[in-house]
């Protein structure tokens, strides 16, 4: 498990005279002690062994539950999201969690065979979780079986417009945040116990177009 170094802005901060001093918001009781550990994984498809999946991200940004301002932890890294990747997270409780990408997400399957997905923000939410001192979280890209639409055999078809755009839409607002025993990585257990934080989910088109039909009768 290789850890990355990661800087840590708090929202709010103030220029302070001509100097160039900075003053913080008063949320810095959330870093007192030793911080809790993140990582971040991709979803796995049963069909569909993965070689490799990276993601180049610029930060995470924590909201929490209060009216106090986000933490941001610039990562300014790509993520093997295979290696067990960890970093340090913010103790304190949450309700948000936003992953900002600064590249796409990568994956390739055992046969070289690659894919390319334009991901921008990871949104996930909650009604509340506590991160307490050196606690594990991860971050699951996805959902279990995302990418069974575009394999044949046990390879990735390549995809383009609108079946690119569906699975982009599964990784901004259908992963999630687990509770973790330290691998980084979801297992049943976890699984079975469900994340503390997860994105909407993505919008059924046809339930979007039955909806409108019954608006209009």
């Amino acid at each position: 498990m290789s850890p990355l170094h990661i800087r840590v802005r708090i929202g709010l901060v103030a220029a302070v005279g001509a100097a160039g001093c900075r003053s913080t918001e008063k949320n810095l009781g959330t870093l007192v002690g030793n911080p809790g550990n993140a990582g971040m994984t991709v979803a796995t498809t049963s069909t569909l062994p993965l070689s490799s999946a990276r993601m180049a991200v610029a930060d995470l940004t924590w909201r929490p539950c209060d009216a106090s301002g986000a933490q941001v932890e610039v990562v300014d890294a790509e993520v093997d999201l295979l290696a067990g990747t960890s970093f340090e997270a913010p103790i304190g409780r949450w309700c948000d969690v936003d992953v900002s990408a600064s590249g796409p997400l990568q994956l390739a399957d055992d046969a070289g065979t690659s894919l390319t997905l334009e991901v921008a923000v990871i949104t996930m939410t909650s009604t509340g979780f506590g991160l307490g001192q050196e606690e594990d979280l991860v971050i699951e890209l996805g959902q279990p079986e995302w990418l069974g639409a575009i394999v044949q055999g046990s390879e990735i078809v390549p995809t383009s417009g609108a079946a690119h755009d569906d699975l982009v839409a599964v990784v901004e607002a259908a992963s999630a945040l687990f509770r973790d025993d330290g691998d980084l990585s979801v297992d049943d257990t976890e699984r079975s116990t469900g994340p503390v934080a997860e994105g909407d989910g993505v919008d059924d088109e046809d339930d979007e177009d039955d909806e409108d039909d019954e608006a209009d009768e």
